[in-house]
């Protein structure tokens, strides 16, 4: 009866417990079902500092699937400048400590991707708060089912409180 038991529970619950998973999770990749959402190229419009912008935003997993690479460019150039805003975004995943590992660089160069950026999940939305030389604050992706669409919002932070929005943007799949 011993070894009946023991076969029971050496074969049969650890089954179900893994027949309970939805994604493979094993393999050591980095799995986000909000994130996935945003692979692919999508067309950006809307405000940014009262100014009118079109972007263009292209996401991709990369590196065995660790990262989520998410390419911004704007199609004018910054006023002011002769050149486009432009941003490479990297989040990934630490599995041991249960964090997203944001990393972000722009054309500002060295200076600006300087900064301390956290990124936190809550049932939609993908927040980044980003503390820098060139930037405080805070930005949100926030995915629309309904309309399989983005809402991206970003406002700075002036001693831990966040101001108006100064970029108000929604992200719509290239295509549609």
């Amino acid at each position: 009866m011993k070894k009946l038991y023991f076969l029971l529970v050496t074969t049969v619950i650890p089954f179900l417990t893994f027949s309970q998973n939805v994604k493979d999770t094993t393999d050591q990749r980095f799995h986000d079902d909000l994130l996935d959402h945003l692979v692919g190229r999508w067309n950006v419009t809307g405000v940014v500092y009262g100014t009118q912008a079109k972007l263009i935003f292209q996401a991709e997993w990369i590196l065995n699937h660790q990262f989520l690479r998410v390419y911004e460019k704007s199609e004018g150039n910054i006023p002011g400048t002769n050149f486009p805003f432009e941003t490479f975004l990297f989040i990934g995943y630490d599995n041991y400590t249960k964090r997203y590992i944001p990393q972000l660089v722009s054309m500002w160069g060295g200076t600006c991707s300087q900064n301390t950026t956290n990124a936190y999940r809550t049932g939609n939305e993908f927040k980044l708060v980003i503390i820098g030389p060139c930037v405080i604050g805070v930005e949100r992706f926030t995915w629309e089912p309904a309309s399989g669409s983005w809402h991206i919002e970003s406002r700075e932070l002036h001693e831990g409180k966040e101001g108006e929005p100064y970029l108000d943007l929604h992200g719509v799949a290239a295509g549609k």
